[in-house]
């Protein structure tokens, strides 16, 4: 059930629902919260609605339960940077360049170069 959740809050992110997609992943998580897909879309999801600790606390958890993922760094040092966390998202950019996530240079030489 966790995956049927999952799939529905990304279609209704599709359609700009951003917080009832935020309840779609709420209920994936409760059937399985190892789910790092749902961790994952549910920080876009907050990033979109700027509550980007909580964005920054969903890409914890999902790069916990999958550190291999570029994305999940690339995503969550863009939260940081938002908030100001400039160190942090550094060293999510750099990892997520090492992991193979091609904007993260374009990031690091925008946000960082001087």
């Amino acid at each position: 059930k966790d995956t049927i959740y999952a799939y529905r809050g990304c279609a209704k992110m599709e359609w700009e629902d951003t917080i009832g997609a935020i309840k779609d992943f709420d209920t994936a998580l409760l059937y399985n919260n190892k789910s790092f897909i749902a961790y994952a879309f549910r920080g876009i999801a907050k990033k979109i609605l700027k509550d980007y600790n909580g964005a920054i606390n969903d890409f914890t958890k999902a790069i916990e339960l999958n550190p291999k993922e570029a994305d999940f760094y690339f995503n969550r040092a863009i939260a940081e940077l938002y908030i100001g966390k400039k160190e942090q998202a550094y060293s999510d950019l750099i990892k997520a360049r090492d992991l193979g996530e091609k904007d993260a240079n374009l990031c690091l030489r925008q946000c960082f170069s001087k």
